[in-house]
């Protein structure tokens, strides 16, 4: 019923200089819809989770370098797109290097147009709210260094059908990552690649990436290799681990 685009606003503005993007709520209902604009700082966790905290909270935070217009109020009519101006502005002083990002929430407010039965003493209402976050990156015309460290696999897993990669981004800019998995039976020389995962990583965020083995894979000693992709102009990472897959047993 209520469309927001786009989802990811992004900004490469230099220190002192500002850049303006648009961003389009489209209304579908038949009703006109409330909205409340607020900013929240936010992270990824390890396993891709996201956490919230208030604005201007983390040293990573670009809340203070951004404004919206309207600042906190939007309301959009029946069949009616709205439009949210964003600014981001650095200040002077911001170094040129660094990545920072937040996230615009625009939550929708109650119906004040609920219709009451005045023929009850007692009436119950359930009100749907709708909150749509989009994410603000900004990244500096000086910020384009991708490097990773501590890429690593555990096993211990295997068992139960897949393995962890770990990784953590050492460089200036958010990577997205591509990984997946080749596998090379030792005794007959089996090859076997599985479907890539994508995963975002923040810089200085660590990631442990789950990847699924095949199904129904044969039991035996395998050459297992992890394969991360993390961008076009940087090679390839991989590590190599030795598995031992063990026939299943029913009970």
């Amino acid at each position: 019923a209520i469309s927001v685009g786009p989802s990811i606003v992004r900004f490469n503005a230099a220190p002192g200089k500002a850049e303006l993007k648009t961003i389009s709520i489209k209304n579908n209902l038949n009703k006109p819809v409330a909205f409340k604009l607020y900013i929240r700082d936010w992270l990824r966790d390890s396993v891709g989770g996201h956490e919230y905290y208030k604005a201007d909270t983390l040293s990573q935070s670009c809340a203070n370098m951004v404004s919206i217009e309207p600042a906190s109020y939007l309301k959009v009519d029946s069949g009616k797109t709205g439009k949210i101006v964003m600014r981001m502005k650095p200040p002077v002083t911001a170094k040129n290097t660094e990545m920072k990002w937040a996230m615009l929430f625009i939550e929708s407010l109650p119906d004040e147009t609920l219709a009451k039965d005045k023929k009850k003493a007692l009436q119950m209402q359930i009100n749907t709210t709708a909150r749509i976050g989009v994410h603000i990156y900004q990244t500096p015309p000086g910020a384009v260094t991708k490097a990773v460290d501590q890429v690593k696999l555990a096993t211990d897993s295997v068992q139960k059908g897949f393995v962890y990669l770990y990784m953590k981004n050492v460089g200036q800019v958010m990577l997205d990552c591509k990984a997946h998995l080749e596998l090379t039976h030792l005794s007959t020389a089996e090859e076997t690649i599985t479907k890539e995962v994508t995963f975002p990583v923040f810089p200085d965020g660590f990631r442990k990436a789950k990847l699924d083995l095949p199904k129904n894979i044969k039991p035996g000693n395998y050459s297992l290799l992890a394969i991360l992709d993390y961008g076009v102009d940087v090679p390839l990472e991989a590590v190599q681990q030795n598995i031992t897959i063990l026939p299943t047993t029913s009970k």
